[in-house]
């Protein structure tokens, strides 16, 4: 599915959420053969979409966590930052997600 772009919506973060949503639904209904579902997967929105990092980053946290506590598949979701500082604010976002739950 395709992201939102930020400046187009009056609610952009419940957008992008609805795109992780159902690209990750999407990716969970295929079929796999050994018992887990490994999934890779861009952060969505914050390049051409023009999402501020934080936003994106958040919206990746929240509905990668969610995604996984409601799935009963074993899974292995990893995104792909080319940047190690935008991937460490990525784990601190998903560590701080986890700890509100």
């Amino acid at each position: 599915t395709v992201p939102p772009f930020y400046d187009h919506h009056p609610e952009p973060s419940v957008y992008l959420g609805r795109c992780y949503k159902k690209s990750l639904k999407l990716a969970e209904d295929k079929l796999v053969t050994d018992g887990r579902l490994r999934v890779a997967c861009p952060l969505l929105g914050a390049g051409a979409r023009g999402f501020p990092l934080e936003v994106a980053l958040e919206e990746a946290a929240r509905e990668s966590i969610e995604w996984r506590q409601n799935s009963k598949k074993n899974i292995t979701l990893a995104f792909g930052i080319p940047e190690i500082s935008t991937a460490e604010k990525l784990i601190a976002a998903i560590e701080n997600y986890q700890d509100i739950e």
